[in-house]
């Protein structure tokens, strides 16, 4: 018994070393990718600011950043992917003192100093699964020494069990699944203040990083409101220009004015769009519903594409021979058609074919884009809907802020509907949108109706 007194000592101490290391491994790297973040955050206002004095104190931030994620450092590792951010950092910030550098040379710079910047916060993620991994094998251990001490010492052993599993270990795993969720995007999910002192202190920095990541992201949301506003005037000067075209243009040409007066209309939308983030981020979109075939919609949205990209030959167009008839805004169920094809097309190798498969299943009109480049990971397939992000290979593979997808569900989820990935790395992906069919389409097709506000979830 004297022995067996010792073992359970012995190996409470290892338990409770071990709970102690991950929780502290996982306050270091929570403090590290905040800090990146914040950092690369700082590094695309600097690139955007116009006013020398707010870049000035941009720069000052991010590099004060820099300085505070020195102290946070763990391994050699992320000590030389510290050292390689700032240098990146510190070239960028060179160049963009030096009138001579040309544009391209500035741009190239300031992706090396993001995705060096990334890779830090990356590094840290990944240091914070490997201490939760270690967490979950102490939590296997302590199941074991349960078993066992249950066996030979049932009645004071329970009650060490039960205080390992309750004050140590629950709390532990309670902040792991906190992280899971807000990583998977969950922005409201807090954690809570309970168990030792340590992991408290842990789950309150937690929380402060998640209040200052949520901050930021209203920060991107207003400032591409302002470029928003800035975009107004230009675009309300073409659409005029083109309506003053069309009164003079011929009939061959009036075909090519109506397209451009189509994509400047659908320009205003989304610049509205922008101005009015902060709604499509609380759940509220306005729609003007009517009952539409949707096989026009399909042919509306890709005859648009294929005049500004010229990939006729690369589309394949499958459609029912009848009608499917959903109710939706027509010109943002285009605008989703439109945005799954244009990523199809800019992520798949040069002349790969994209089809779009339009069907019906279990009273639903369903769309699938399918294309065959660069594909997704399961775990990027994770937040791949979720605002300014990009994730993968498409992050190089073509220009964006990573919007697209995340209004392409906002749209679908207020039509009733929903939209999914299937994909694979290098195995292509395939979009699937599924809108409810409009009951009684083919007798009353209804009125145009305007919706307010819809609310999505």
């Amino acid at each position: 018994m004297t022995v067996v007194s010792l073992l359970v000592a012995i190996a409470l101490v290892v338990l409770t070393r071990t709970g102690e290391r991950a929780a502290d491994s996982i306050g270091t790297s929570v403090e590290g990718v905040r800090l990146a973040e914040e950092a690369q955050i700082d590094l695309l206002m600097h690139s955007r600011a116009r006013n020398t004095v707010l870049g000035h104190d941009i720069e000052g931030e991010l590099r004060r950043r820099l300085g505070a994620a020195r102290e946070h450092v763990s391994g050699r590792k992320e000590t030389q992917l510290l050292a390689t951010a700032a240098s990146d950092v510190d070239a960028y910030f060179s160049a963009a003192r030096d009138p001579a550098i040309g544009p391209d040379r500035l741009e190239s710079l300031h992706a090396a100093a993001y995705a060096a910047l990334d890779s830090l916060a990356t590094l840290n993620v990944a240091q914070a699964r490997a201490s939760q991994e270690e967490a979950t094998d102490g939590r296997r251990l302590g199941n074991i020494l349960g078993i066992t001490v249950g066996v030979l010492m049932i009645g004071g052993v329970g009650v060490v069990i039960l205080w390992l599993r309750r004050r140590a270990f629950r709390p532990i795993f309670v902040l792991a699944e906190t992280m899971t969720r807000f990583g998977r995007g969950d922005r409201s999910v807090r954690a809570a203040l309970t168990g030792p002192a340590e992991l408290r202190e842990m789950s309150k920095h937690f929380n402060e990083v998640a209040d200052a990541l949520e901050q930021q992201r209203q920060s991107q949301i207003a400032l591409l409101g302002g470029v928003a506003h800035d975009l107004r005037g230009p675009l309300g000067a073409l659409q005029l220009s083109i309506e003053m075209i069309g009164t003079d243009a011929s009939a061959p040409q009036r075909r090519l004015v109506d397209t451009a007066s189509r994509q400047i209309a659908r320009l205003e939308r989304l610049v509205n769009d922008f101005l009015n983030l902060a709604k499509l981020d609380a759940g509220e979109l306005a729609l003007d519903m009517i009952v539409e075939d949707a096989r026009k919609l399909v042919n509306d949205a890709v005859d648009l594409l294929l005049t500004a990209q010229s990939a006729r030959d690369r589309i394949a167009i499958r459609l029912p021979a009848e009608a499917v008839h959903v109710r939706c805004d027509p010109l943002r169920v285009e605008q989703v058609v439109s945005n799954l094809v244009s990523n199809a097309i800019k992520y798949s190798p040069a002349q790969a074919p994209v089809e779009l498969e339009l069907s019906t299943a279990n009273h639903e009109a369903v769309l699938r884009v399918i294309d065959h480049g660069v594909g997704i990971s399961e775990d990027d397939r994770r937040v791949l809907f979720q605002p300014f992000r990009r994730v993968g290979r498409s992050k190089d593979a073509a220009p964006g802020v990573g919007l697209g997808l995340w209004v392409a569900r906002r749209i679908v989820d207020a039509h009733g509907g929903k939209i999914e990935v299937a994909s694979t790395p290098g195995g292509g992906s395939t979009f699937t949108v599924h809108l409810p069919l409009f009951d009684g389409a083919s007798t009353d097709l209804g009125p145009r109706e305007r919706t307010p506000s819809v609310t999505l979830h």
